[in-house]
């Protein structure tokens, strides 16, 4: 991690391996034919993990250690949590933001309806939001068979409890900061009238949407990562050739199917990053193939 060091050195921080992590979990395979014959053959893999992370040192016998312009901050004895304002959302009186004031320890989540402000100070602000840096549960699975020569594989992958920071949106849905720049219309749904419940604040008072938790999106996900239907041309063909020793035909989809958490209103919930910004996306592709052994 970058740890802070003199500014007499003409730096402020170094990349160190320092502090220890302790990691706890559980890993299970498993593989099973469903039918096996000579000509087909259909067969299931699954994967499942299980992992909670716990700092037990830090640098310099620190106890935290937040790192800035991350959002992420690591207690010893916690597991890597995020750390923001948190967004108790618009009131329906008026139309202003609101955060919930964190208690005397920002350690602990503090959500008191009968406690929050207007009034954005993102140092006063900023507190443990309960919610872990990394997902604890990831794995995935795959389905393949074939049949005289006809084939077919599925690759599925998912992460369960995964957390996004959608940095993109502080842009896309912030009108007042960044004019000029591409709008989501997701803004739309903002306060007019005393009474309206709804995810945005009245632009007429020209309010700035701040870097809180209104951003930290649930992008737990399943995902068809590779689709693949194939046919391998018969042995006979083959060496009636006098050329091929074999030849496959084959025709692969990749990222063509995924499920995800509807408020989910991020570009891709698959980069383990805890800030995305113009990251490029995994894109739908297809491709045809043709293999030839000689």
């Amino acid at each position: 991690m970058d740890v802070p060091i003199p500014y007499t050195t003409g730096y402020s921080e170094i990349m160190k391996n320092t502090g220890t992590l302790e990691n706890n979990g559980v890993d299970i395979t498993l593989g099973y034919d469903i039918l096996k014959g000579k000509d087909y053959y259909l067969g299931f893999n699954f994967n499942f993990n299980y992992n909670s992370e716990k700092i037990t040192k830090l640098f310099d016998g620190r106890q935290r250690w937040e790192i800035a312009n991350t959002g992420v901050c690591y207690v010893v004895g916690k597991p890597i949590m995020f750390y923001y304002p948190i967004f108790a959302g618009i009131n329906p009186e008026n139309g202003k933001q609101q955060w919930y004031v964190p208690g005397d320890d920002i350690d602990v989540t503090t959500k008191d309806p009968n406690n929050v402000t207007t009034k954005f100070s993102s140092a006063a602000l900023t507190q443990n939001t309960g919610i872990r840096r990394y997902a604890p549960v990831s794995g995935g699975f795959n389905i393949n068979g074939n049949w005289r020569g006809f084939g077919i594989s599925a690759d599925f992958s998912y992460v369960l409890g995964k957390n996004l920071i959608s940095n993109d949106r502080y842009f896309s849905e912030n009108p007042v900061n960044f004019i000029g720049y591409n709008t989501s219309s997701n803004i739309l749904d903002y306060w007019k009238k005393p009474g309206d419940v709804v995810d945005y604040p009245d632009w007429s008072q020209y309010p700035s949407m701040q870097f809180d938790t209104h951003l930290l999106e649930k992008a737990s996900f399943m995902r068809l990562k590779n689709l693949t239907f194939s046919y391998t041309l018969p042995e006979k063909i083959v060496k009636n050739s006098n050329v091929m020793k074999g030849a496959r035909v084959y025709v692969t989809g990749r990222n063509i199917w995924t499920v995800k958490s509807k408020s989910f209103k991020g570009t891709d919930p698959e980069p383990d990053t805890n800030l995305t910004m113009g990251r490029v996306v995994n894109t739908k592709q297809y491709q045809v193939g043709l293999e030839i052994t000689f």
